[in-house]
């Protein structure tokens, strides 16, 4: 395990996705990073995991954009351990 990731830093994150400042949320992101999205594929069809950073930014910048356009992603629940975070938003 790698040190603890502080609060701050996963708020940090979340807030530049917020805004969709990519080149900011690059510098956040793991080489191996694992992201997953949970909801219904009908309404968002890039739920699923993704595995790596580029793949995780393609996600991002390319994938979600036109789905997400308008909206805003509000976390709600964040649970912290040691070098992992999951958040649970609308």
């Amino acid at each position: 395990m790698n040190s603890p990731v502080p609060r701050a830093v996963v708020e940090a994150f979340y807030h530049a996705l917020s805004i969709r400042d990519m080149d900011t949320l690059v510098t956040f992101l793991d080489d191996e990073v694992v992201w997953a999205i949970s909801g219904p594929i009908d309404i968002l069809p890039f739920c699923g995991q993704r595995v790596g950073k580029d793949v995780v930014m393609k996600l991002l910048g390319r994938d979600s954009p036109t789905v997400l356009a308008g909206r805003r992603f509000v976390p709600k629940t964040m649970l912290l351990d040691g070098d992992r975070a999951a958040i649970l938003g609308r």
